[in-house]
């Protein structure tokens, strides 16, 4: 998949931007930032060579909560609620001996209904309305972008570093938050935190029920979503003569819509899916990790795409022994070892 150039971007001590994070790092109020990195960069790496390699599945989450600083990472889809990390596409210092730090990080490569409360380390620093919590009060500020193809660029940063961020640089169909971090000992013991964000995912789902587009944590309409588009999935268009049959997407969005009693009271749907898509993976690991989050499947029948929710469903109707053949089944549980081979074969050698 086409992956996201983050050209503003280099890792350890390369320049980032034009005043380089190199010289940032070395201004009075974050020397404390770049003896952290650096440290934790050296004890990571021998921590690396005495640990165990860990899991796929370790990996995959430890990937989704961790925000990166990468020249190239692929691009990441999100489908219902979610904590996530993300690609910290720009770092540049600004203010009075550089103490202001500003962070520019891509959360998705699309339009999202909503950006939350953001966490630095696990613990939230910034509420859903943007407030700062706790200790970094007056220490973080924060803007954001849902994705929209016609945002705006953040205003913030356009004022506070002009020759670096412009009105140009607008991120148009990237959901993104910019962070300015006022350095303090107090507020950042550790250097630049580890952060991650709520989210609340794609929101031009189409529902092929009310022929309407918009949020849907249903997990039938979400994996729809995903083979339809036409640039990271498959381009099976819903209705389309090749694509997704309708009326079997639409059963499966029912099942799914069930209620279904919770021991405590009330209820909750019977299937959603919440969780990250990285279009690193190829399409068909993609639909397959997707349609477990209904029990379902997805088989190609009579040139469509045709959606099965896992659920019982009433037989049509009742086999008896007059639709048997004449003389009937014979079941056999288990094979003899004379009738496992049907051939021998053996080989002599000349004395």
């Amino acid at each position: 998949m086409p992956p996201v150039v983050l050209g503003a971007v280099a890792l350890g001590g390369a320049a980032i931007a034009a005043g380089g994070v190199a010289a940032a790092f070395a201004a009075t109020g974050l020397v404390g930032f770049a003896a952290s990195f650096g440290a934790s960069m050296l004890l990571s790496a021998a921590a690396q060579a005495l640990m165990p390699t860990p899991s796929l599945g370790q990996m995959e989450m430890k990937a989704r909560t961790v925000t990166v600083r990468e020249p190239v990472m692929p691009r990441e889809m999100v489908y219902g609620r979610v904590r996530k990390g993300g690609v910290i596409v720009f770092l540049h210092s600004t203010g009075a001996k550089d103490k202001d730090l500003h962070l520019v990080v891509v959360l998705a490569a699309h339009r999202v209904k909503s950006i939350g409360a953001i966490y630095f380390e696990g613990e939230m620093a910034i509420d859903a309305s943007g407030a700062a919590q706790g200790r970094w009060a007056g220490k973080v500020t924060v803007e954001k972008r849902l994705g929209r193809d016609d945002q705006t660029a953040f205003a913030g940063l356009i004022e506070a570093a002009p020759e670096h961020w412009s009105a140009a640089h607008r991120l148009a169909g990237c959901a993104a938050i910019h962070l300015r971090l006022t350095y303090d000992a107090d507020a950042f013991p550790g250097g630049i935190p580890n952060i991650t964000v709520d989210m609340e995912g794609k929101d031009d789902i189409l529902d092929p029920r009310t022929d309407m587009r918009g949020y849907s944590e249903n997990a039938a309409l979400c994996v729809a979503d995903y083979m339809a588009e036409p640039a990271y999935g498959i381009g099976a268009a819903i209705g389309a003569g090749d694509g997704i049959e309708t009326d079997s997407l639409i059963e499966a969005a029912n099942i799914c819509d069930e209620p279904v009693a919770l021991a405590g009271g009330g209820s909750e749907p019977r299937y959603s899916c919440n969780g990250v898509v990285s279009l690193s993976e190829t399409p068909k690991t993609i639909i397959e990790a997707m349609l477990t989050a209904m029990a379902g499947r997805c088989i190609w029948q009579a040139g469509q795409w045709r959606m099965r929710a896992g659920a019982y469903r009433v037989p049509m109707s009742t086999l008896t022994e007059d639709d048997l053949r004449e003389g009937g089944l014979t079941l056999t549980t288990r094979q003899s070892r004379a009738s496992n081979f049907n051939a021998v074969r053996g080989q002599f050698v000349s004395p």
